[in-house]
This record gives structure tokens, C-alpha cells and sequence, in this order.
């Protein structure tokens, strides 16, 4: 007897065995039970999630002898037939073959006469989204006004293709991705019939790589079984499937966190020559990015982490080593290129430059102190060099003839447009000309007494805001090269592109 793989021999029969679908499964057997069944439904969601399966169990509900029943007896001549895929009143039509608006006409034609033997007749459609305008336009009036026997249901990946026209005629049911340890649980208990010892961690890793797809998960668990023998192991899991190359991705962090740009590239070429894609690395950088960052936020028990304990502890410790501002810039550029590499026919190229980008990415907590100690430099008039304290500015003595306000107006802070005859040319402080459009980006997520402006960096205000503030000197050649060799400002000026247009030490101008 012909071998049958296991998603075929597990295939739901009832709304109770689908997992991680029941909300859907509960809404249509109350509309069974309520006899509120639309004549119309519109199942979408990514592929393996349960749509043509839900659409079956649906169809058998209906047909049931003992029925219309949310729970078919799975025994009678309608369900067997419709299980055997032969029913003459079930019909499952592939939209990606019988695109054509022929196609569809035949279907309106069939559709006026009764049903063969059932109480429906139902009409499945896989991948409706590949019909053609011509064939959408000639469905319309029959899913408008559908015979009293006929039940249409609709499957497709892509819902954003089927015109409103048709959304609009339907009950729509999105499917969700099934979560890893919904999965897991569920080939554990497959394993079990089956009577196949099988490691927990291994099933973990099997239903993380199904991606939420069951369909997918249960054959990598059919090829597991074959290679291990009946006994499924970590180890051999992760070298069949291809997966040893997802340990491979803490050495590649790890050297990012180091700022090794040789061995990064080692690791790319190592991964790319065990048969690994570059769209598929950067894959797997985006979820060991991802899950650093959650890591990183939330802890080791952060929803939505789909790791195993191992991997769990070392996120931990590799977390450590980046910050928040890092990880999340990270993640936005290796998403950048995952989509780019869609448009590309060799992406290696490309994969190199990102992680080359990533590991020259700079340590955001010294820029911060950085940024902080250049302000409080440009601020007191002083250099940026910590080496010394820079001493306090002497005030600017008043002229009698000349005062800067006059005593029955508001302070100079409420009328800052007119600060006075002597600020024909206010002195200003040291600015830089932009941030980068990343760095504002990263900024954003940060509270506001901490987020770094993007036009100035440390900016005292103008002279005239306050009638005590020191004016500005310019500073002479040996103090301007003082501040400019400094390597932190020298780094700050590479990173964010900019340069220092002026320059001002505020001291006491003093009168000959």
C-alpha cells in the first residue's frame, strides 16, 4: 500500500480538530446551528493555515444526511464522497488553471440546475485571486443573486486582489498564522500516534520553521522521521533541514557587537557555502535581530519570542552587548535589504554591504556621552577636551548709555524678535549642519529629554535671550584646533555628516 504523508492522513474532518482557528470554526458552527449560513464566503489567510480544509468541513456540515450539523458524522455517502473528493455536488474549482471568464460561464450555467443527490451544491474556489477581471465581472450577478441550493466558498492568499465588488458579496474569515507552540504541541500529539519518539526541543524547532503554516510544519516533521529513524533528535533535525547554519547567527552578532568586519564576512561565506540563499539569511538576521530586541525590551519571556530554552539564555547574554538605539537600526536596515534582494538576481553583493554597514555601526552609548559632553563644552564657551574643568564665564558689565532693555518693558525672554541695538550680528553657537535621516529615526522612540535634536547640538541661546549671558569671543587658532582634534568631536562630525560652521568662547568682552 501507497504511502501516505502525514498531512494528508491527519487532514481535520470536524471544525474541532483545525487548530489555531477557532474563532472561524466557532462563528460557522453557530451560523449552522442558528441556520444563518451566508450564501457566500471569502477564507483568507497564508498558506497551510486550514482555508480549503475549513471549506471541506464546511461542505460536509452542509451535505451531512444528518444535517445541516456543525458536526458531520463524518460516515454517511455525503461525507465520504466529499472526503474522497468526488462528490458531484462539492465542486473545487483551482482559480490559478481556470482563470478564463469561460470558466466561469460554465460555472453560472451549472449552477441554475438542483443539486445531484445533496442539499447543497457548493462551490469552492481555490486561489480566487487569479481570476481575471473578465471572469470576476461575470461571477458578479450570480453571487448577487445565487440560487437558493448553491453556497459559494472562496480561498486565497492574497485578498488584496479580489475586488471590493467581491469582498462585498461575501463573509469574510481571516486565518492567522498558527503560533510555534500551538504547533509543536500539535505534532507532539501526532508523534504519539504514531508512536515516534521525538525530542520536545527538535518538535520546537520543526513547528518555528513551519513559519505558522501546519501544512509545512507536518512535512519537515515527515522528513525528520525518515532521517531519524523513528526517533527525532536536535541534532540531526538541524543538519537535515538545513538549520545548523541558524546557530551559526550568534557568531555573526557577535562579531557585529565587535565591529569585525572580516570575520563577519567569513561567517556569510561559510553560511552562503553550506547551501543557504541570501534571501534566506537575511531571514534568519531578521529574526535573531527581532528576537534580540524583544530580549532587549521585554526579557526572555517576551510574547511572541518563538525560541527554545537554549536559544533563550543566549539572547540573554547577547543582548547585553547592544543597545536599544542599535538593535532597532539594525533591524530596520536587514529588513531594507530583504526587500531589495527581492529585485535582485545575485544578492550577495548586497547582503555584504548591509553587514558591512551593521558592523561599523557605532557604540550609541558613547556617542551619547559624546553629545552630552560637547554641549556642556560648547555651552560654558569651553573646549571639548575633559581634561580639565573649564572655569565659569565672567558677566558682561552694563553700559548706563547703552542698557539692553528698558525697565516698564517685559523681560528681553518675552520679545525675543528685537533683542536690542547691539545684536546687529549675534554671535553663534558651534552647530552642525544635519543628523543622518537613520539616526533621527532612532531618535524618535526615545523620551524628549533624551532624544537628540537634529539641527543643533548643544546650541546655547542667543545673546540677547537673557541680559546677563556673556557675549561670544572668537577663539583663537590654537583653541579651535584643540576642539577639532578632539576624537570624539571628530567622530560625531564623521558620523552625523556635518562640520562646524563657527566657533565661540563665552568670556567678558573687555573695554580698552
Amino acid at each position: 500500500m501507497a504511502y501516505t504523508v502525514l498531512a494528508r492522513r491527519y487532514r481535520p474532518q470536524t471544525f474541532d480538530e483545525v487548530i489555531g482557528q477557532e474563532a472561524v470554526a466557532r462563528t460557522l458552527k453557530n451560523a449552522i446551528a442558528s441556520d444563518r449560513v451566508a450564501h457566500a464566503y471569502l477564507f483568507t489567510g497564508t498558506r497551510g493555515v486550514g482555508k480549503t480544509t475549513m471549506a471541506r468541513i464546511l461542505a460536509k456540515a452542509l451535505n451531512c444526511q444528518k444535517g445541516p450539523t456543525a458536526d458531520p458524522c463524518g460516515k454517511c455517502d455525503s461525507c465520504k464522497r466529499v472526503l474522497g473528493g468526488d462528490d458531484l455536488d462539492v465542486i473545487e474549482i483551482d482559480g490559478a488553471s481556470n482563470t478564463g471568464v469561460d470558466s466561469v460561464r460554465e460555472l453560472r450555467a451549472n449552477a441554475i440546475y438542483a443539486p445531484a443527490r445533496s442539499r447543497f451544491k457548493i462551490y469552492i474556489i481555490d486561489e480566487v485571486h487569479m481570476l481575471s477581471t473578465g471572469a470576476f465581472n461575470a461571477l458578479l450577478k450570480t453571487l448577487e443573486e445565487p440560487p437558493e441550493h448553491v453556497k459559494f466558498i472562496f480561498a486565497t492568499t492574497d485578498p488584496q486582489k479580489v475586488p471590493n465588488t467581491i469582498h462585498s458579496r461575501c463573509q469574510r474569515f481571516d486565518f492567522r498564522s498558527v503560533p510555534a507552540e500551538v504547533v509543536a504541541e500539535y505534532l507532539g500529539a501526532l508523534c504519539r500516534k504514531e508512536k515516534v519518539k521525538a525530542d520536545k526541543e527538535a518538535l520546537q524547532i520543526i513547528a518555528r520553521e513551519g513559519r505558522g503554516s501546519v501544512r509545512d510544519a507536518l512535512t519537515l516533521l515527515d522528513q525528520a522521521i525518515t532521517l531519524c529513524n523513528g526517533d527525532v533528535q536536535v541534532g540531526p533535525v538541524l543538519e537535515s533541514l538545513g538549520l545548523t547554519v541558524s546557530r551559526r547567527f550568534f557568531e555573526v552578532l557577535d562579531a557585529l557587537a565587535a565591529h569585525d568586519v572580516p570575520q563577519t564576512l567569513k561567517l556569510l561565506d561559510a553560511a552562503l557555502n553550506e547551501g543557504l540563499e541570501c534571501g534566506e539569511f537575511a531571514d534568519h538576521l531578521l529574526d535573531h535581530l527581532r528576537s534580540l530586541l524583544l530580549v532587549k525590551i521585554a526579557g526572555p519571556e517576551a510574547p511572541g519570542l518563538e525560541t527554545t530554552a537554549e536559544e533563550r539564555k543566549g539572547l540573554v547574554q547577547q543582548a547585553g552587548k547592544f543597545t536599544e538605539d542599535h538593535l532597532t537600526l539594525a533591524l530596520e536596515l536587514a529588513g531594507e535589504t530583504r526587500q531589495r534582494l527581492r529585485n535582485l538576481p545575485h544578492g550577495r553583493p548586497l547582503v555584504e554591504l548591509a553587514l558591512i554597514q551593521l558592523a561599523r555601526m557605532p557604540d550609541f552609548d558613547a556617542i551619547g556621552a559624546a553629545l552630552d559632553r560637547l554641549r556642556s563644552a560648547m555651552a560654558n564657551g569651553g573646549s571639548a577636551s575633559a581634561s580639565a574643568p573649564v572655569p565659569a564665564a565672567a558677566p558682561v558689565e552694563k553700559k548706563k548709555s547703552e542698557p539692553l532693555s528698558d525697565p516698564d518693558e517685559s523681560p528681553p525672554g518675552d520679545d525675543y524678535d528685537d533683542p536690542g541695538p547691539e545684536a546687529d550680528a549675534p554671535a553663534e553657537a558651534p552647530r552642525t549642519r544635519s543628523f543622518a535621516r537613520d539616526f533621527q529615526r532612532v531618535g524618535d522612540g526615545e523620551p524628549a529629554d533624551e532624544r537628540p535634536q537634529p539641527t543643533s547640538v548643544g546650541a546655547a541661546p542667543p545673546a540677547a535671550a537673557a541680559p546677563t549671558a556673556p557675549a561670544l569671543r572668537p577663539l583663537t587658532q590654537a583653541e579651535q584646533q584643540e576642539i577639532k582634534s578632539d576624537p570624539k568631536v571628530q567622530r560625531i562630525l564623521s558620523l552625523f555628516e556635518g562640520e562646524i560652521i563657527d566657533m565661540g568662547r563665552g568670556e567678558a568682552r573687555r573695554e580698552d
